[in-house]
């Protein structure tokens, strides 16, 4: 509640009706139960009552200070998310080293899918890992291969192509999706466990290719994934 305040009263003075209008409309979106008089009016942008939950004190705390507690517990969760080691670290493959990750965000309204990064090691080992802070289905995964593969139409590598459609898995808030190339042989797991692994001709450059291949779907996180090379 306190982040949905520090959204909707950042100017100095909330009328009557603004702070019964968005108490309503919280509690509609929270399921909150009825409450008598939850709020008081806010004035001098500060936060002199807060929601009375059983067994809860009434939280008292100036407008500011609440908007900067906010700031920085998002800041926490984000940098929380970035700092989680990496499954390809904990391998034990020591010639792998991470050249950059990207936090990638897809649709219209942005929305964080996965952190993506990206190593490099001896031989021409190359891997990519995604570790996803959202669910995502396998269908909505084919959908984003298409788009990233859009520019390999020839029908050479539709093969190379729908082996990948067929691996890709269903994903879950946390796991980690990798892609690893060694020459011609391309191994793709998640969460460490083999899902599949080939030989076939073209799938090595195109399981790579949206993110960093010559077309990527993102130029930008194909610069941070490169170590801005």
């Amino acid at each position: 509640p306190v982040i949905f305040w520090c959204r909707c009263f950042c100017c100095d003075v909330a009328s009557d009706s603004e702070v019964a209008g968005a108490w309503n409309s919280c509690k509609a979106s929270w399921c909150i139960p009825d409450c008598q008089n939850p709020l008081s009016k806010i004035c001098g942008a500060s936060l002199q009552t807060a929601v009375p939950l059983p067994g809860i004190g009434v939280l008292r705390m100036p407008l500011k200070e609440a908007t900067i507690l906010v700031v920085q517990a998002g800041a926490l969760m984000l940098m929380s998310i970035l700092s989680a080691p990496s499954l390809a670290l904990d391998s034990g493959d020591q010639s792998l080293e991470l050249q950059g990750e990207a936090l990638v965000e897809i649709g219209p309204f942005g929305l964080d899918v996965y952190i993506a990064r990206f190593f490099e090691g001896a031989d021409n080992e190359r891997l990519l890992e995604l570790e996803y802070v959202r669910d995502v289905a396998r269908k909505f995964s084919h959908m984003g291969w298409e788009e990233g593969l859009k520019s390999f139409s020839d029908s050479r590598y539709q093969r190379s192509m729908q082996w990948i459609l067929e691996t890709t898995p269903d994903v879950k808030k946390g796991d980690r999706l990798t892609f690893e190339t060694k020459g011609d042989t391309t191994s793709v797991k998640l969460n460490g466990v083999l899902l599949g692994q080939t030989d076939q001709k073209h799938v090595a450059m195109l399981i790579l290719a949206p993110w960093v291949g010559i077309t990527p779907i993102d130029e930008e996180v194909k610069k941070k994934l490169l170590g801005n090379r």
